[in-house]
Order: structure tokens, then C-alpha cells, then sequence
């Protein structure tokens, strides 16, 4: 998809396209239906016509996500999963392994 096809609405319709894809190689196979409850399904068969519309529709879902917050809120809510990174660091990275290049003195102003 070009630059300049990558609009609200086609990215819309390309997410429905994609779905409606997804959900007839999933049939075909007789996988049971996608649901987010406990029972569901956990992973999707590693059947490369179904992993490769799942890529792309993920892709899509994202570049989707990206338009509609817009460039200064779409940094706040990924900013979200930095936090849980910074914490696993901080209790399992030895911060004294960055090399001194990424490090700021407190002597520089």
C-alpha cells in the first residue's frame, strides 16, 4: 500500500478485507472460532497463509493506530509499556554495563 493510500478509511477496509480472509482460512482448516474467553483458542496454526494475513493485518491494526491517535498521543500510549521494561531493567540489568557514552555526568550542565 503507498503513502498516499494509507487513509483512514482504507486502512478500514483493508482491516476488513484482511479479517474476512483470516476467518475463511480458519474455517477452511475447521480451526475453532477466535474469541478472547479463557477456552479460546491461544495461538493460530503455523500455517503460512494464515501467518502471513495475520502479519499483515497486524501491521495494518498498527498503522491504523497510529493515524488515528496522531504522532503526540501515540507516544503517550506506547510510553505506557516503557515503564514495565525500565522496572524488569532496573531488577535484573546491571546498569553498570551501559557503556559511559550513554551515561550524562552530573558535572555537564
Amino acid at each position: 500500500m503507498a503513502a498516499s493510500q494509507k487513509t483512514l478509511e482504507s486502512l478500514g477496509s483493508a482491516v476488513g478485507e484482511l479479517s474476512k480472509n483470516l476467518a475463511k482460512q480458519l474455517e477452511a482448516i475447521s480451526f475453532p472460532e477466535l474469541t478472547s474467553k479463557v477456552d479460546g483458542p491461544t495461538t493460530l496454526p503455523p500455517v503460512p497463509e494464515i501467518q502471513m494475513i495475520r502479519m499483515q493485518l497486524l501491521e495494518t491494526l498498527a498503522t491504523l493506530n497510529h493515524l488515528v491517535t496522531g504522532p503526540s498521543d501515540y507516544w503517550l500510549q506506547t510510553g505506557f509499556f516503557v515503564r514495565p521494561s525500565l522496572q524488569a531493567s532496573n531488577q535484573c540489568l546491571s546498569w553498570h554495563s551501559v557503556p559511559k557514552l550513554l551515561t550524562r555526568s552530573t558535572d555537564e550542565p
